[in-house]
């Protein structure tokens, strides 16, 4: 029984799919080559990096070396380093 408002009921169908579940390949392997090479090319730019800011460490120190020499009045000296 119905009132004059209520909306009717719901029909709910089922659909039964025919093609078996395939998991593609190529998804799959992409999914998990993904991270592999952001990680792999993030290390890559890391250990690139590493030689370039130890020199420019021992760069920077040299110059500290010379600006110490040039205030101490050594100018002879001071000119070695730059």
């Amino acid at each position: 029984m119905r009132l004059k408002n209520q909306t009717p009921p719901i029909k709910l169908e089922m659909k039964i799919i025919k093609e078996p579940f395939i998991l593609i390949a190529n998804d799959f392997t992409a999914n998990l080559l993904r991270p592999f090479i952001i990680f792999t090319l993030s290390y890559f730019f890391i250990f690139l990096n590493t030689p370039n800011l130890i020199e420019a460490s021992e760069a920077s120190d040299l110059m500290n070396s010379g600006n110490q020499a040039f205030t101490a009045g050594n100018y002879q000296e001071a000119e070695g380093f730059f």
